[in-house]
């Protein structure tokens, strides 16, 4: 009897038909599905930190192999369908990693910080910006590349006539020794 490709026969479990007769579906892999499979691995590994061997183990383990059991021509779909979405998976994580990228060097300059917090808490409620959709981050992006964002003006206090303290004296005079040996100056601060 040949099984048919999609998988063990009715009322089996995945990965538990290998001692059926020879048939379509007890075949080792072609090259061709081999090739489909580690085409798809590839693109996996290169988008992840996993490595082959790992992809290899958690296939066998999704589609329920043994980890010494070969995988044979009844379990390509099963294993291309797994890897697919692991693939589908990698991808979207991906361009979310790249998107926080983008953004970060937006909030690097000016006050887009400060836009970015109050335009995610007025639209999205408190969230963080890792946790928010691709759709979102993607929202934000394009409206700080395109300058449409509001981005408030920097919050400056009055100066005051009043003297300094001293603790506050001797914190900024700490600064400066700081900046000056950070720069090379070889003034001491005044004070």
């Amino acid at each position: 009897m040949i099984q048919p490709i999609s998988g063990p026969p009715p009322g089996q479990p995945p990965g538990q038909g290998d001692n059926l007769p020879s048939g379509a579906g007890n075949q080792p892999l072609s090259s061709q599905q081999r090739t489909s499979l580690e085409s798809l691995m590839t693109k996996v590994t290169s988008l992840t930190q996993q490595q082959r061997a790992e992809l290899w183990a958690g296939i066998r383990h999704d589609i329920g192999l043994s980890g010494d059991s070969p995988l044979l021509s009844r379990h390509f779909p099963a294993a291309e369908h797994n890897l697919a979405q692991r693939l589908l998976a990698a991808q979207k994580s991906h361009s979310a990693r790249q998107l926080l990228a983008q953004l970060g060097e937006y909030l690097r300059l000016g006050n887009n910080r400060q836009a970015v917090t109050d335009y995610i808490r007025h639209n999205f409620g408190q969230t963080p910006l890792n946790q928010l959709s691709p759709e979102q981050l993607k929202t934000i992006l394009t409206l700080l590349q395109e300058g449409k964002m509001v981005i408030p003006q920097p919050q400056q206090r009055e100066a005051t006539d009043r003297p300094l303290l001293p603790a506050e004296h001797n914190a900024l005079k700490q600064l400066v020794t700081k900046l000056a040996a950070a720069s090379g100056d070889p003034r001491k601060p005044n004070g």
